[in-house]
């Protein structure tokens, strides 16, 4: 089982050059169309139509997307471990987008709702099958996709890991620098352990809060959240129920309801967003750490 991020780095180690010249062209107005029949190819070995799709999320196309305070898109890959069958010369692979993965697995919310409809977990192996196998491609569409987006809306916010856990900020730091793409600001959860080392900004424009789990060091989270750091918990409370104040990580007065928005990650500072244990993660409740019990 290969990591994703470590997979597209392998197969493309001029990632972020190929991603700064994709966002050149874009704005030139040169879409790639190469990298859109690729992108039709790969929906073709996976049952669908042999046409081309937008590859990100729009933001009517996610309940958290479309709650935001301006168009927010997303890159929905599948999440923890796929396998790709070997197919039009290319070899059987097994690859892991949320390398970290813990007992969060056994109560996704994205396996639920239409996300657990075999059309909706085929388009995203196959979005996870062209970064693997095709990522020039892939890079080129995300770039003529954002710089799209930007140029539409004037602002923009963008999940890159919807679904996924990968090391954007690694493979294209330039998306982040605030001047390839100087109307995108980028957010998202990670349970990398790398994420703790600073304080979850990567670049100028990406933000990452460290997602609490089973085996969260208390000590790193912690001292992470003192340096300005964002941390995203699943609590025991029922959804509009007041947030909690105590944590494993230490008391807090700067927590807020995530369930409303991804975007309070976005508040200046140390924050936790506090998010409201549903569906099957009731069942943790006193049985994992994933979900914090209220004191």
């Amino acid at each position: 089982m290969i990591d994703l991020t470590t997979t597209i780095a392998t197969a493309c180690a001029d990632s972020d050059a190929v991603f700064r010249a994709a966002v050149a062209s874009a704005r030139a107005g040169v879409k790639p169309h190469a990298a859109y029949d690729v992108l039709a190819d790969v929906r073709a070995r996976h049952g669908f139509v042999r046409r081309p799709a937008p590859l990100l999320t729009l933001p009517d196309g996610n309940y958290k997307l479309a709650g935001a305070s301006v168009p927010s898109y997303g890159l929905t890959l599948q999440h923890f471990r796929s396998v790709l069958p070997a197919v039009d010369g290319h070899r059987r692979v097994s690859v892991d987008a949320c390398p970290n993965a813990g007992h969060c697995t056994r109560v996704c919310v994205l396996d639920n709702g239409s996300g657990r409809y075999d059309s909706v977990q085929r388009a995203r192996l196959a979005r996870t099958d062209l970064f693997v196998r095709h990522p020039r491609a892939a890079l080129e569409i995300l770039a003529w996709e954002l710089v799209a987006a930007e140029r539409k809306h004037g602002r923009i916010l963008f999940r890159p890991n919807v679904n996924s856990d990968v090391a954007w900020h690694v493979l294209i730091p330039s998306a982040f620098d605030g001047f390839t793409l100087p109307g995108v600001m980028s957010y998202g959860y990670s349970k990398r352990p790398d994420t703790l080392t600073a304080d979850g900004w990567h670049g100028a424009t990406y933000r990452v809060a460290y997602s609490w789990h089973e085996r969260a060091d208390r000590a790193a989270v912690r001292a992470f959240l003192m340096r300005g750091g964002a941390v995203a918990v699943v609590t025991s409370r029922r959804k509009g129920d007041p947030v909690l104040s105590v944590f494993p990580f230490g008391t807090t007065a700067n927590a807020v309801d995530a369930d409303v928005t991804d975007e309070w990650m976005l508040t200046p500072g140390a924050v936790v967003g506090d998010l409201s244990a549903k569906g099957k993660a009731r069942a943790l409740i006193g049985r994992s750490r994933f979900v914090v019990v209220a004191a």
